[in-house]
């Protein structure tokens, strides 16, 4: 019994030590979504990112970027009217990290996994947040470098997740 006491207290240390090697966890992420764009600002900086670009088409778009981790603020619709709509996009190299994210949302209770499979795409893993917020998380391939991309966004539950992740992955494709 002492062993497999002493086995779960070093297995739960050695998961909290490697949490804290990650950037961003999900609590953070749907924190991050919350701010505003000089309140995300503040906040990433801290982490150590930089601003690499802002983008002003349909959508206001501010990357900030720490090594192999890029986060995108997207302000979707009219910046002067109280309808805009905000999502975050975070996007990393590491499989670890991005499992990371995924198992602390799945170990949040009474959260459901919906796999969406797309024609010629990966598929999409959907969860539904609090406060009606939703996390899209996939995975990109880039088969001339043999790599991975993890992605991961939060969105309003009401905003067509569809059309945002179609967005983020025409938009957002290996500029790391």
């Amino acid at each position: 019994m002492k062993k497999i006491s002493l086995f779960i207290l070093l297995f739960s240390f050695c998961c909290v030590q490697q949490s804290f090697a990650y950037d961003f966890t999900i609590d953070e992420l749907v924190k991050l979504k919350s701010l505003s764009l000089h309140d995300f600002e503040d906040a990433v900086l801290l982490k150590g990112y930089k601003l690499v670009s802002i983008e002003k088409r349909e959508d206001h778009c501010a990357r900030f970027k720490n090594g192999d981790h890029s986060l995108y603020y997207y302000a979707i619709g009219n910046v002067l009217s109280a309808h805009e709509s905000v999502s975050i996009l975070y996007t990393v190299k590491s499989r670890d990290e991005y499992m990371a994210i995924k198992d602390g949302i799945k170990l949040q209770e009474g959260r459901t996994e919906k796999v969406h499979l797309r024609d010629g795409d990966p598929e999409l893993h959907h969860f539904d947040l609090d406060n009606d917020l939703t996390a899209h998380l996939w995975r990109v391939i880039n088969y001339e470098k043999q790599s991975h991309l993890y992605k991961i966004e939060i969105l309003d539950r009401k905003d067509d997740g569809d059309k945002i992740f179609y967005r983020t992955k025409t938009n957002v494709n290996f500029q790391q």
